[in-house]
């Protein structure tokens, strides 16, 4: 029941930190996976192909700061992903400048 409880409010996070996106066509779905799906990943990976964000259920509880920052930077690499087909995964120019954007807009308010 926790664990449907924690799936439930990620949805509610990605939902509500999508607003920083506005060209984003598809909010992508959250995924809650075990250390053993992690597959050499970092706490957070997006996987362009299915539309999931997938967070490593270690980091999964730590919802007021961490969770957030973590939604944000995979929803960069699916808004560009949507828009490019490359998700940036080496967090180059294209990256950095969302990532600039979304800062001036007050994304990381409060979470840094």
């Amino acid at each position: 029941m926790a664990e449907d409880m924690i799936q439930f409010n990620l949805r509610i996070q990605v939902g509500k930190l999508a607003k920083y996106f506005p060209k984003m066509k598809t909010v992508p779905s959250i995924l809650v996976v075990q250390e053993a799906d992690n597959e050499g990943h970092g706490p957070a990976w997006l996987n362009a192909l299915t539309g999931t964000i997938n967070i490593d259920e270690r980091v999964s509880t730590f919802q007021e700061k961490t969770t957030p920052i973590l939604i944000l930077h995979e929803l960069i690499h699916w808004g560009l992903f949507e828009e490019n087909g490359d998700p940036d995964e080496e967090h180059g120019d294209r990256f950095q400048a969302e990532l600039n954007r979304i800062k001036k807009l007050g994304a990381y308010t409060g979470l840094l």
